[in-house]
């Protein structure tokens, strides 16, 4: 479990990454929120509900 976990956190913070590159340019309040997912992905797992209600996908 612990190898699937350390992958996945890997994945999601590619992912807010990119997204953070991209809304950085847009000014609507996003990049706030992913700095705050950023600051507590490592203790809380419930970043993918997260990511759902802010409606970033693997597709952006």
């Amino acid at each position: 479990m612990k190898i699937k976990i350390s992958y996945f956190d890997k994945i999601v913070n590619l992912i807010i990454n990119k997204t953070e590159i991209k809304s950085s340019k847009r000014k609507d309040g996003r990049l706030g929120c992913l700095k705050n997912l950023k600051r507590k992905f490592n203790k809380d797992l419930k970043v993918c509900k997260i990511l759902k209600k802010t409606k970033f996908t693997i597709a952006n």
